[in-house]
């Protein structure tokens, strides 16, 4: 049985008056991510030092916010480096940055079948993105089935990187071809020092006999 409960809170309509007020002012700002593509898949990060990394769904923007300078605009596609070996399109970009160890982490996802799908991963090699990220590719279906990777999300925790993904079907819509959620749980050092990728992956995660979805 619900129950209502009512209060009676004072009015402070009485003390409202209207006016002009001054008009907003622009302070320090930059050029905003244009739109493309649906949806724009917007994220970005920002250094200690004033290094702001912006991603959209096909685009990677590198702004200095204290020289107040557009530094790179640069296409998805231009920034993989193509030893990575995927070649189809890239999206769902997702970017963070790491104060801990001053380096930013970039992921993104490559083709939408689970015979083309990967997932890039790029680690700065210094707290500077305009110098050399180390990149490396993580299967989309790690099962070998009829599913890939779709919609990335980060967080890092404990010197480790967590990245999850939704297991999405063939040919099926995002909303019904959902399978699970998995997540990866990577050695950040080792992407940033660019050797062998450390990895582990977790899948099967459920709740109430159910798979869990969207896990952040």
């Amino acid at each position: 049985i619900l129950q209502r409960q009512q209060n009676t809170w004072p009015s402070s309509v009485s003390n409202k008056t209207d006016g002009i007020g001054d008009p907003p002012t622009v302070g320090q700002n930059f050029q905003g991510n244009e739109f493309e593509g649906v949806p724009n898949d917007n994220d970005m990060a920002i250094s200690n030092d004033g290094k702001l990394v912006s991603v959209t769904n096909s685009m990677v923007y590198i702004f200095d916010v204290v020289q107040d300078t557009l530094l790179l605009a640069i296409s998805l596609e231009a920034f993989t480096d193509s030893t990575v070996g995927l070649p189809a399109r890239k999206f769902d970009p997702r970017v963070t940055y790491d104060f801990q160890q001053d380096r930013f982490i970039m992921a993104y996802l490559s083709g939408n079948r689970s015979t083309e799908n990967g997932i890039v991963l790029a680690f700065s090699e210094t707290n500077d993105p305009m110098g050399n990220w180390n990149m490396y590719a993580l299967p989309g279906n790690p099962f070998n089935d009829s599913t890939w990777s779709d919609y990335p999300m980060m967080e890092i925790a404990d010197g480790r990187l967590l990245l999850t993904v939704n297991q999405i079907r063939d040919g099926v819509s995002w909303q019904l071809g959902f399978t699970q959620s998995i997540i990866w749980q990577i050695d950040k050092a080792t992407g940033y020092a660019g050797s062998n990728l450390s990895t582990r992956m977790y899948s099967g995660i459920e709740y109430g006999g159910k798979p869990l979805r969207n896990l952040t």
